[in-house]
């Protein structure tokens, strides 16, 4: 990301407030719940898996993290909170309540 011009200082220095929008958006993606479709790339146990839904009547694909559900309202909670380790070392950590 870094060679796409992230300024990685502005990021770590505005970290909470990336934090809390960020949270700010899956609550709402909860609000207004959709279908998710699992997507199989492959045969193969490693094949790769995405999800497809609609939030905020966008398609939506996004690779699978290992939670698999038929829908949106399944979630009870979703949640992140980000760790700067260093100046240019974030940790994401996700909560995932069903």
């Amino acid at each position: 990301m870094k060679k796409r011009g992230l300024n990685t200082t502005e990021v770590v220095s505005d970290l909470q407030r990336i934090e809390e929008l960020s949270n700010q958006q899956l609550l709402d993606w909860l609000q207004s719940p959709s279908e998710v479709d699992m997507q199989l790339e492959g045969p193969y146990l490693t094949s790769s898996r995405y999800w497809h839904c609609t939030l905020d009547g966008v398609d939506v694909v996004m690779p699978c993290g290992g939670t698999h559900v038929n829908h949106m309202n399944e979630f009870s909670e979703l949640k992140i909170e980000l760790k700067a380790i260093d100046s240019s070392y974030i940790e994401m950590h996700t909560r995932v309540s069903l």
